[in-house]
């Protein structure tokens, strides 16, 4: 260690800095990789507690949509 804190120049500080940022850039790094699966999960329950109000809300278009072309049949005939 020595011969290579005289041929760069610089001090121990430096060398455990820039051990301490890589060690901390890694980790970062290791919970963004690990965070992904938990807001796929969380998109997907929450997709699904949608689900039912989706699919109410598409039987009340429908029903909508028939009783608004039931008058325009009756216009035609």
């Amino acid at each position: 260690m020595k011969d290579k804190l005289e041929k760069t120049g610089h001090k121990k500080g430096y060398y455990m800095r820039r051990g301490f940022l890589r060690g901390l850039a890694l980790g970062f790094a290791l919970l963004t990789v690990a965070a992904i699966p938990i807001g796929i999960s969380y998109k997907v329950s929450a997709a699904k507690i949608d689900e039912p109000k989706a699919a109410q809300h598409v039987e009340e278009t429908k029903k909508q949509v028939e009783e608004e072309s039931l008058p325009e049949a009756s216009i035609e005939e």
